[in-house]
């Protein structure tokens, strides 16, 4: 079994597996997913659709580019990955993503960081 994205039809991605063979061949394919705290539930999908997740033993990186696989899904897990452990900003590349946590995060205020 593969480890996949799929979208779950409302702007998120849902992580489920599939077996290779059925992704590298294309058409529709079966797509398990086990939500959180829900039962098992299938999906057919078209191929295309499918998108190969990174393993889920796989560190907090902090470049996304250092990620094995960098596909729009996979880049968005490691950003909320890093939002929870407390790390808001990402680098991709030259590039740096910042998240708003809608909190106060200490060392990130004006005055903090005149003091320092």
């Amino acid at each position: 079994m593969e480890s996949v994205w799929i979208s779950d039809g409302k702007g998120a991605w849902v992580r489920g597996e599939c077996d290779a063979s059925d992704r590298s061949r294309g058409g529709v394919i079966s797509v398990r997913v086990h939500p959180h705290g829900e039962s098992v539930k299938f999906f057919n999908v078209n191929a295309i659709e499918v998108f190969p997740a990174n393993p889920l033993e796989a560190e907090v990186v902090e470049d996304v580019l250092q990620l094995p696989v960098a596909n729009h899904p996979c880049v968005l897990h490691e950003i909320v990955r890093r939002c929870t452990h407390s790390l808001y900003t990402t680098w991709s590349g030259p590039v740096l993503i910042s998240v708003n946590p809608w909190r106060a995060v200490p060392g990130y205020r004006a005055e903090d960081a005149l003091q320092a």
